[in-house]
């Protein structure tokens, strides 16, 4: 469900009203999203471009993303926030927290432990690898595309993001043996 129903539910207040879409909104990167990130983050070296480049790169990757969860319908680009914890490291986690929970929970909810218990959920990848090459290739092309709109200078970053632009073969013959040799 939706965390602020939720909480109004919970404090017995049933006016849906009062929060606006846009509040309630907060869509997290599913997991085709945070690969993406990881695989940009480690192939375009951003942090170390400047502050400038960095934000130019992460608003064009935002849009990139979103474009490519329209374009394929797909939460596990933004929606689903993938499970990347196993069962035994979220127990771990909700026993690290355990004194502080209870105190909460005495605090503000008569001692009713809110959380509920720990669902054992599969664990999901965040390896660009496992995003079908297809989609892959089209969100480099998108984010490269949306930057060169923006009048980012490109530079490097074209054959990282379209490295089948970067030598292209001539003419017909040359494109259907470059990609022939592709599949082979």
């Amino acid at each position: 469900g939706d965390v602020a129903l939720d909480f109004m539910d919970y404090l017995g207040i049933d006016n849906p009203d009062l929060i606006s879409p846009q509040v309630m909104s907060n869509p997290s990167l599913g997991w085709k999203g945070v690969a993406f990130s990881l695989w940009i983050h480690e192939k375009l070296n951003v942090r170390a471009r400047g502050d400038d480049d960095f934000q130019a790169i992460r608003k064009a990757f935002r849009t990139a993303v979103r474009r490519m969860n329209i374009q394929t319908d797909d939460t596990a680009w933004i929606g689903k926030a993938p499970n990347i914890l196993t069962l035994e490291q979220r127990q771990e986690i909700r026993k690290n927290y355990a004194e502080d929970n209870r105190q909460l929970f005495d605090k503000y909810f008569q001692g009713e432990d809110v959380f509920g218990g720990i669902k054992d959920r599969r664990v999901d990848s965040i390896k660009f690898e496992d995003v079908p090459q297809l989609e892959f290739e089209q969100a480099k092309r998108k984010l490269l595309n949306i930057l060169r709109v923006r009048k980012f200078k490109v530079g490097d970053l074209d054959k990282v993001l379209n490295p089948q632009l970067v030598n292209r073969p001539k003419g017909i013959l040359g494109f259907v043996k470059h990609i022939i040799g592709r599949v082979s």
